[in-house]
């Protein structure tokens, strides 16, 4: 009888067995039912059908080059550029594969010695850090399409959906394929994408140029880009490549010594950022953006859509010359942070009720404040925040006030820059500013009033009614009856005597400039300015002559490139081509100049005569004291009202260059001529530029002599300055002397020719 209980017993148990098992499975089944149909919904990341995995396509950032090939900059939604398979180094794949998948080229995207791992490491125990499980197909996977949702249950089905994609991609593309995209894919921080882009972000290298353990850095970076950062943890960095290596010695990449003499070199960090605000002439940049917007928008790909600036990998070359603009770039940086000091000790915002108001209107602009009481200590204009600033020794973050940072800003000096090519119009440097991060306003687009840079056109337009460059005027004040019993006043505040044409420009006497453009006539010069280039609204006013109206540099350098030119001016040119991400040429720049004579050669000639003068012994001889370079220079310093604009504009016979130097708004300025003029503001920047030019490429074609072939300038040898113009009889010897000199040089120029002739015809008889 107790053997029959025992038997119900055992049948219970089976029975209550089979029905556990039976639940078990049914909610096994239930939940794969539900994980799959969700993840086939797309709630835990993108499920792609077979189409869209043949035609994965990774937004590309659009490169800028310069003329050379130099990387400039991007225009990227994410910082990411391709790079083929064929210029990966090895040492890179195998750094890749012996730390992240070493049975790579075993599997079919699903390495099942893992799986055991992941179930109970990163399922079970939720430790989604652990790693170890996805091989590198599997994250190729979730790197195109990103997980969704965080939950356990989220975490397998993700898991999932990335063994199925990765199953996938493995029948569609080779191991090599998937190395590629993987690597072109892999985020590496600080929203950089791909080994091509993190190499010259990181080390300011192509992966090409690498060295094993900076390979070896960014491949340790895989593991957290957060976390293992080279900038921002480099002990931290440094450990983890060190386990790269040493993975790379496990599996035979590299030999122990080798290996341990690589964790002995040091990071060997060139953080070298190339975005929106970083790499060479932002503000060239940003001033093409648009443009190239527009381009793109009226040019189609061959699936029939317009093209995308930041995601269709194009690859723009500019006109840019990488020397030049690095020069530039430095120019502006050796010389402005000394010129801000003395600015600062003269400009005393805080104590200036005049700047105390302008900073209070400014502030009033921000939407933030426009409606908020600017008086009392609680006022949110006057409570600190934490804020980062520009400053010469870097930025920082510091506590501050909004009104603080306004007066802060309010009393920095900014500058813009440009040089061209007057034969080609070609942009070759482009500064718009001393910081893009800190300050958008571009200076080379900008208008400001010109002061005496405008003067040459004054004199060039005289010169082309009929002037002479050795007749003189009186340096007398004149009354402008007709105009406001206006009176001009020059610089020194010396009058009396008598300059030559030329002289007065060398010199730049306001009350003959002004003498000069009233005889040459007003409507006349402003007719010959456009013609140049300089695209403003002119004042119809003798103060015209002392460059009352406003204009940018762009506009000076390219109405200057008609003197350096022959008398043909230029616009600037920016853009030569743009490729697509093959490289294959979508549209060549053809240049929109079409040179139109506007003066004379002899009248340039003479322009440029006496330009030249002005560098060697009038307002600009700072240039060629304080400086070094070779060849020949002409050029204008301009100094406007009360110091608020500093200029230079000058050119040698092949490049054009012109700075500017001022605060951001002309009501903060220099309190005296001494450090407010243009010859101390502006010019140094170009003295530095041409300096640097001269130490790097003395023998280049954009330092040479002027060549005159139209003028004899040993017949302007006249004296600038007397103190009562010449007599009858003094110009009757003047005329004969150089009347003589000239059939002197003309009987030597004929002798020289005869003898080469005669040369020539010995040598044909031979």
């Amino acid at each position: 009888m107790a053997r029959n209980k025992k038997k119900p017993k055992k049948r219970n148990k089976i029975r209550l067995f089979k029905r556990i098992i039976y639940v078990v499975l049914i909610l096994f089944i239930c939940f794969g039912a539900f994980i799959g149909y969700n993840m086939f919904q797309g709630r835990y990341g993108e499920y792609p059908g077979d189409q869209t995995l043949q035609e994965i396509d990774q937004a590309q950032a659009t490169e800028v080059y310069t003329r050379y090939g130099t990387l400039m900059g991007r225009y990227y939604f994410e910082n990411r550029n391709s790079i083929n398979f064929e210029r990966i180094p090895d040492e890179i794949i195998q750094a890749l594969i012996a730390t992240e998948d070493a049975r790579f080229y075993d599997h079919h995207g699903i390495d099942t010695r893992s799986i055991f791992r992941v179930l109970f490491r990163t399922i079970l125990l939720g430790d989604e850090s652990s790693g170890g499980g996805s091989t590198l197909t599997q994250q190729l996977a979730k790197n195109l399409y990103p997980r969704k949702g965080d939950s356990h249950i989220a975490l397998i089905g993700t898991k999932l959906r990335e063994m199925i994609v990765a199953w996938r991609l493995e029948d569609l593309y080779t191991k090599q394929e998937i190395i590629q995209m993987y690597l072109n894919t892999v985020p590496f921080g600080e929203n950089t994408f791909g080994i091509k882009n993190a190499s010259q972000l990181y080390f300011n290298k192509l992966p090409s140029e690498l060295s094993l353990e900076q390979a070896c850095t960014l491949i340790g970076m895989l593991k957290g880009t957060t976390y293992y950062n080279p900038r921002k943890h480099p002990e931290r960095s440094k450990s983890r490549r060190d386990v790269v290596i040493s993975q790379m010695a496990k599996y035979d990449y590299l030999d122990n010594q080798k290996a341990q003499k690589l964790m002995e070199e040091p990071l060997g960090l060139d953080y070298h950022p190339i975005d929106h605000n970083n790499g060479l002439a932002p503000y060239l940049r940003e001033y093409l953006r648009p443009r190239l917007k527009e381009w793109c928008k009226n040019h189609k790909k061959p699936n029939g859509e317009p093209y995308n600036l930041y995601t269709d990998g194009l690859r723009v070359y500019t006109t840019i010359d990488g020397d030049l603009q690095e020069y530039a770039e430095n120019a502006i940086d050796t010389h402005i942070p000394g010129l801000q000091k003395v600015f600062e000790k003269q400009v005393n915002i805080n104590e200036d009720p005049s700047y105390q108001e302008l900073a209070k209107e400014i502030i009033t602009r921000i939407p933030a404040y426009q409606d908020v009481s600017l008086n009392g200590d609680q006022s949110p204009v006057r409570q600190k925040k934490t804020m980062k600033i520009f400053t010469w020794e870097g930025p920082k973050t510091v506590e501050m006030s909004p009104l603080d940072s306004v007066k802060h800003y309010l009393s920095m000096l900014n500058a813009g820059f440009l040089a061209m090519d007057p034969h080609n119009g070609y942009i070759l440097a482009w500064v718009g500013g001393i910081d893009h991060r800190f300050f958008k306003y571009d200076h080379v687009t900008s208008k400001r009033q010109v002061g005496s840079t405008f003067k040459p056109f004054v004199y060039a337009n005289a010169l082309k009614n009929g002037a002479k460059p050795c007749q003189y005027y009186p340096n007398d004040s004149i009354v402008y009856e007709d105009y406001d019993n206006w009176s001009p006043n020059n610089v020194s505040r010396e009058y009396g005597g008598v300059y030559s044409f030329q002289g007065a420009l060398v010199n730049s006497v306001n009350t003959i400039s002004v003498q000069v453009l009233m005889e040459g006539g007003i409507d006349s010069t402003i007719s010959l300015a456009t013609d140049m280039g300089i695209k403003t609204q002119f004042p119809k006013v003798p103060s015209l002559a002392l460059g009352t109206m406003n204009a940018s540099v762009l506009d000076m350098a390219e109405a200057y490139s008609g003197f350096a030119n022959q008398g043909k001016p230029l616009q600037g040119k920016a853009l030569l081509r743009i490729e697509n991400s093959e490289g294959k040429v979508l549209e060549k720049f053809k240049s929109e100049n079409k040179p139109k004579r506007v003066l004379d050669e002899q009248v340039t000639e003479q322009i440029t005569m006496m330009l030249h003068n002005v560098v060697k012994r009038g307002t600009a001889r700072s240039l060629s004291g304080n400086f070094r370079f070779t060849g020949d220079v002409a050029g204008k310093t301009g100094t406007t009202q009360d110091h608020a604009d500093g200029w230079f504009v000058g050119y040698t016979p092949n490049i054009v260059f012109a700075s500017w130097v001022g605060a951001e708004y002309p009501a903060v300025h220099f309190s005296d001529l001494t450090y407010g003029q243009g010859a101390a503001t502006a010019l140094p920047i170009a003295g530095y530029f041409l300096d640097e030019l001269y130490k790097h490429h003395p023998d280049t074609k954009y330092l040479a002599n002027f060549n005159y072939s139209m003028i004899d300038t040993s017949a302007y040898a006249c004296r600038d300055y007397r103190d009562e113009a010449p007599g009858f009889f003094e110009r009757l010897l003047d005329a004969l002397k150089k009347d003589r000199e000239k059939r002197r040089k003309d009987k030597e120029k004929n002798f020289i020719e005869k003898l080469i002739n005669k040369l020539q015809g010995n040598q044909e008889e031979k």
